[in-house]
């Protein structure tokens, strides 16, 4: 908006209250109001009165100023003081008590301009009908929410200091979980491109842009925060986001970006609840065990499993990560500093939020993020999760039920963690070298697992976690490290992570650091002694299993609290036993998946008596889990073409009423004939993979026709 008045430049900068200065107020090109017109909205609700006060403020100097005529009335008087020429003199004296006078250059300008009254008197009402029109009936309508649409040119008025606004792009409104909100900092571009360049804005390069009015615009960028964790308090993480320009109106709603007032109630709701919840996970200091189904943010991996929820133990292992946000900006405020209203807005955020961090009202919940920082168990790796992808985990005694153990072994396990637990909270124990009652630190519990691979060791140790409804630490020892200094190094920063989490600890290929020859490691000697004396500091429990069992240390041995056996899988008794316990856990599985899966248990069963080979507990897992995948892939492609195939080998059936027909899939022993012999193929292969390949086919077949096994004359 563009005033060539100069009466009209005057006049604004009396209503604007923006005093006298040194130079020309008024401009003989006149003078330029630039989107989003900031000075005239912060008196856009007195702008009128004010005009109208400045312009009859002049009527009534006029009126002092003139003869007095003791003949005419007041109403006549008026009415000749409004046609009355305004001389210079009238000017100066009345800019003057105005506190807007210039010099007699613009007097004079503003006479010729307004020889009379009248003429003042329209120029001013010109002015307040353009401000009404342009500026106050689009802002007062966007800022009052009952507005609709905009224009591109009108989003200074939707968006101000202060406002919520709620992330609308595609990605979320296709996944409502994935949406957050930002409070407004303050907002810039928006504008036209222009032509005039300062050393510290270049001129842009305006040679592509197009006839379109959308191509000639500025995008429109808000600067904004939301609130994250930073391990010890909530901090605000300032983002800058923007929107496209775009030509003619367009819904609030279908934007980028948009208030919080726009969004459906359910949707506010969403906000609040997921903040709450975001902060009550991150606030937890020593972490909390849940179940995560879903994909992660980071590395968008898909498993459903149970990790550790604990934001703050992520930061003290990152430090150099406090306080950040992947892809944005950070506590430093680097880019931000440039603005120092932002800066200082910033830093009493989160001072605020440092200091009375019980103090979170709804807004604060509502601007929190959606993610909170979990360490995986099963690779020990951290990731970024969803809030609403955890879920409480249901623990259950039926796991230790159906562990096929002996009786006595089980209850050993259960009588020695029980008394373990209940040690770790009481300040007085039994000494149970001396029987007497002492105060003294509890001690850990080290649990030796020792038998052939496949023989339950590590089912084992999940029953009896799910018993007591504590996480599973796996550690492989062979990622310890291959000397002394790295493995007492890793192993100690595991069992702090273990303690702290109150974790069961399993020890997997123990025998690098307890057996007797050490796994063929050279430095065995110095590295036992560091080992045992690092577990033993420990005051947690921890499973140590080994696959050989005779070539446990005597000294190790002799240090373990329990030590369990666990033989072949060669009885008959115990094997029905095992694969009856897996069958039916198959069966129930099937089962929820509410599709008509049957599996005879009694033929598998038969079957894998006949057989002659001998199956370990891996063997069972392993077909377990691809027949049970197989079944419901062969299911939901039955229910998908709604009949059952022709080809009687694939083992489907089909019943039900006229109409859509119910499927029915069966497992029978033909399905673990076929994956057993991939497997057993498989194992076999693998012996001889040090040979050449010819050698390793000679010697693969003679195995598998049953002639002896004997190694050829050119390698014997």
């Amino acid at each position: 908006m563009r005033l060539n008045s100069k009466f009209l430049q005057v006049l604004l900068r009396k209503v604007l209250k923006m005093g006298v200065r040194d130079q020309h107020f008024s401009s003989a090109a006149g003078l330029t109001l630039v989107r989003p017109f900031k000075p005239v909205l912060q008196h856009i609700h007195t702008f009128g009165d004010s005009v109208n006060v400045f312009h009859k403020g002049l009527l009534m100097h006029m009126n002092h100023t003139c003869t007095p005529n003791v003949e005419a009335d007041s109403k006549a008087q008026s009415s000749q003081s409004a046609t009355t020429a305004l001389d210079h003199d009238s000017w100066r004296s009345f800019l003057m008590e105005q506190g807007v006078y210039c010099c007699s250059e613009c007097i004079q300008s503003i006479k010729e301009e307004c020889p009379s009254y009248d003429h003042v008197r329209e120029l001013a009402e010109l002015l307040v009908k353009a401000i009404d029109e342009r500026i106050k009936q689009p802002s007062e309508g966007l800022r009052s929410k009952t507005r609709r649409t905009v224009l591109f040119r009108d989003l200074w008025y939707l968006f101000q200091t202060d406002d919520i606004i709620v992330d609308l792009t595609n990605e979320t409104k296709s996944d409502n979980r994935m949406r957050k909100a930002y409070r407004v900092l303050g907002t810039h571009g928006g504008r036209e491109y222009h032509s005039h360049t300062t050393s510290e804005y270049p001129a842009p390069n305006l040679d592509y842009l197009g006839s379109d009015p959308s191509d000639v615009m500025e995008p429109f960028c808000i600067d904004a925060y939301l609130l994250d964790f930073n391990g010890s308090h909530l901090v605000p993480i300032p983002h800058r986001l923007q929107i496209t320009p775009y030509s003619f109106e367009r819904d609030i709603t279908d934007l980028e970006l948009s208030p919080l007032e726009y969004a459906t109630m359910e949707t506010r709701k969403d906000l609040l609840h997921r903040g709450q919840r975001f902060v009550e996970l991150s606030f937890l200091g020593s972490g909390l065990f849940r179940r995560f189904a879903g994909t992660t943010l980071c590395t968008e991996e898909s498993f459903n499993e149970r990790l550790i929820v604990d934001s703050s133990t992520y930061f003290e292992d990152h430090s150099q990560s406090s306080g950040k946000t992947e892809g944005q900006g950070t506590l430093s405020l680097n880019w931000i500093d440039q603005y120092p209203t932002y800066a200082h807005r910033l830093r009493s955020t989160e001072r605020r939020l440092r200091m009375k961090r019980d103090e979170v009202n709804d807004n604060d919940y509502i601007l929190c993020q959606c993610r909170c920082y979990a360490f995986r168990l099963r690779n020990l790796k951290w990731v970024q999760v969803h809030i609403w992808d955890l879920s409480n985990i249901t623990t259950t005694e039926a796991a230790l039920d159906r562990l096929v153990l002996p009786k006595s072994q089980k209850e050993l396990l259960i009588s020695r963690i029980n008394d373990h637990q209940q040690v770790r909270t009481s300040p007085a124990t039994v000494d149970w070298r001396n029987l007497r009652i002492v105060a003294k630190s509890p001690e850990g519990l080290m649990i030796l697992l020792h038998g052939p691979p496949g023989t339950g060791k590590t089912a084992t140790v999940n029953s009896v976690a799910e018993r007591f409804g504590l996480p599973v630490y796996t550690l492989s020892c062979s990622s310890l490290g291959t000397t002394t200094e790295e493995m007492e190094t890793r192993l100690s920063k595991h069992l702090r992570l273990a303690h702290k989490w109150d974790c069961i600890t399993l020890l997997e290929d123990a025998s690098l650091f307890i057996g007797r020859d050490g796994g063929y490691n050279p430095s065995f000697g110095t590295t036992v002694p560091v080992f045992m004396r690092t577990l033993e500091m420990h005051h947690g429990i921890v499973f140590l299993e080994l696959n050989q069992s005779l070539l446990v240390d005597k000294s190790v041995r002799s240090r373990m609290h329990i030590s369990l056996y666990y033989p072949p899988i060669d009885n008959d008794k115990k094997f029905k036993k095992i694969w009856m316990t897996f069958l039916q856990s198959m069966e129930q599985e099937l089962n929820n998946y509410h599709v008509g899966i049957r599996v005879e248990k009694e033929d598998i069963m038969e079957y894998l008596v006949q057989a002659k080979k001998t199956y370990n507990g891996h063997h069972i897992r392993q077909a377990i889990q691809t027949i049970t995948i197989r079944a419901k892939q062969r299911a939901k492609e039955a229910s998908r073409k709604g009949h059952s195939p022709e080809d009687a080998s694939d083992q489907w059936s089909s019943t039900g009423n006229s109409g859509k027909a119910k499927t029915s899939v069966i497992v029978d022993s033909v399905d673990f004939m076929r994956v057993f012999e991939t497997i057993l193929e498989s194992e076999d292969k693998l012996k001889y993979l040090s040979f050449d390949e010819d050698t390793a086919t000679e010697i693969y077949k003679r195995a598998r026709t049953g002639e002896m096994l004997g190694l050829p004359t050119s390698i014997a």
